[in-house]
């Protein structure tokens, strides 16, 4: 594999962590700015929220790539990557708040929180990765050329991205996938 291939490989593993790691506190402050009816958020509750957010942070980090969130391609992103998403929020939240509830108790952290931190950070996470996903795939094809059919050997997932590469491409069609699995 050529250098220059590697380099963005791992540029684009770092820029998906560095969008994963920004949605941590993002999702803390809404969850806790929504509690309070998007308001004002009392000072115990914004000490409580700094609290989470430190413990959170690398509870989170340290799930993502436990999880494997940056062995794929967002471009390939599919129904297993959102359960990959799902456990690593669910392992890092719950890594946090056992942490927060043996330093603190809790307190002052509200019930609602347990609920809508998770769900915005679930959301955050795996939003921008569908959206990726929709975008390459529904990319308008300018070219005016008459596609070739292409019949795909194997259905499994590397035929399915192979075919999504045949879509994009524009010169082929895939017609259909042969496969031995019934």
């Amino acid at each position: 594999m050529p250098t220059g291939g590697l380099k963005f490989s791992i540029r684009n593993r770092w820029l998906a962590f560095t969008h994963d790691m920004a949605w941590v506190p993002i999702a803390v402050g809404l969850a806790f700015w929504l509690r309070f009816n998007l308001g004002t958020v009392p000072p115990e509750a914004i000490r409580a929220m700094g609290s989470l957010f430190v413990l959170a942070l690398p509870a989170q980090a340290v799930a993502f790539w436990m999880f494997g969130l940056y062995r794929g391609i967002w471009r390939y992103a599919s129904l297993p990557d959102l359960v990959r998403v799902l456990k690593a929020v669910g392992v890092g939240v719950a890594i946090s708040f056992a942490v927060m509830f043996a330093w603190q108790r809790l307190v002052h952290v509200p019930r609602s929180v347990f609920f809508l931190y998770p769900l915005i950070l679930f959301l955050g996470l795996a939003g921008p990765r569908m959206l990726y996903r929709w975008l390459k795939d529904r990319r308008l094809d300018l070219s005016s050329e008459e596609k070739k059919g292409a019949l795909i050997l194997g259905a499994g997932r590397a035929g399915e991205m192979l075919a999504r590469d045949l879509l994009r491409g524009g010169e082929y069609e895939p017609v259909g996938f042969l496969d031995d699995d019934v």
